[in-house]
């Protein structure tokens, strides 16, 4: 699935589910700071050339 872009990562998930919920926790604050930063035009313009190659 990462090959074929269907996502854009793998989050580890540890034995630790303290572990696991604090890398979740990363991922999702670093990608929400990039979202963020983005016109909302230009955010749906990415989501939708993504899921239009689907």
């Amino acid at each position: 699935m990462l090959k074929q872009q269907v996502i854009e990562g793998i989050i580890p998930e540890p034995d630790d589910h303290k572990e696991v919920c604090t890398n979740i926790d990363q991922v999702l604050w670093e990608q929400l700071k990039k979202l963020r930063a983005l016109p909302g035009n230009e955010l749906v313009r990415q989501r939708h050339a993504r899921f239009r190659k689907f």
